[in-house]
């Protein structure tokens, strides 16, 4: 009898740890996923915030849509952008912001937007972005911004306007351009890249020096094959004085601006 009481109590504590580890696992679960959904909001929002802060620097163009992925940090997430002109005031838009997600096992799959779901959508009104005018937003002088459009004139197919800069234009930019951009504009405001450089993060710094530093190679070796050709040419013609090669032209760029458009990613 002792023994059948004890075994009785033996499986009703067993049954009982047994719905205790249940619940528990079970609460454990439903904590995990409510981490894991909380962490996904906060992410889409901070997502989101990113891409109104570019829209309001100028750095997106308005367009009527605008599709594309966050990059190799973010693979799993993309945007779309949807731009309304205001009924009443042309100068405001209806902005729809969706920020998309679908997991990928692999980030060389390309991003379904069809596919993707849309895990946070935000309404908003923002005022369509205006170039940067440096002799009106900066107090720069007329004669130096004369000087900063002479220096700056080569690099895009029509140029960089001081009085009318959009930062889009910059992001369309190369390395290579941004470099050959970044000094007249420091000079322009009493800087120079030492100073640009103080305040980088360390993994952009290295890449603009390693860049830099390509650059000066680049240049030092065609230094010195058209000095080779002058000199010989030199030799050849007995006249002592040898002619330097005539300077390779820059790769240019489009203009870029308010009014272009760009391709939508799909």
């Amino acid at each position: 009898m002792k023994r059948a009481f004890l075994l009785m109590e033996v499986v009703i504590a067993v049954s009982i740890l047994v719905v205790g580890m249940a619940f528990i696992g079970m609460q454990v679960q439903n904590s995990s996923r409510a981490a894991a959904r909380a962490e996904r909001t906060m992410r889409t929002l901070l997502l989101a915030e990113s891409k109104f802060a570019e829209f309001d620097s100028g750095l997106i163009i308005p367009e009527d849509e605008i599709e594309e992925e966050f990059g190799p940090l973010f693979p799993d997430y993309g945007w779309r952008l949807l731009i309304e002109p205001h009924p009443t005031t042309l100068d405001l838009n209806q902005i729809t912001l969706q920020i998309l997600y679908q997991p990928r096992q692999d980030i060389s799959e390309q991003f379904d937007f069809d596919e993707a779901q849309v895990v946070h959508r935000l309404y908003t009104l923002r005022v369509t972005p205006q170039p940067i005018d440096l002799t009106r937003d900066f107090g720069m002088d007329e004669e130096q911004a004369d000087d900063l459009a002479e220096q700056l004139g080569g690099v895009t197919e029509g140029g960089l306007d001081p009085r009318a800069l959009s930062p889009a234009i910059f992001a369309e930019l190369s390395l290579e351009e941004l470099l050959e951009v970044a000094p007249p504009l420091l000079e322009a405001f009493g800087m120079s890249i030492g100073d640009l450089m103080n305040v980088l993060p360390e993994e952009l710094r290295q890449a603009l020096e390693e860049a830099q530093a390509e650059s000066e190679d680049s240049e030092g070796e065609g230094a010195s094959d058209s000095a080779s050709g002058s000199a010989g040419e030199s030799t050849e013609s007995g006249t002592g004085g040898g002619r330097t090669s005539p300077r390779t032209p820059r790769r240019r760029r489009g203009p870029v601006g308010p009014t272009s458009s760009s391709s939508t990613a799909k």
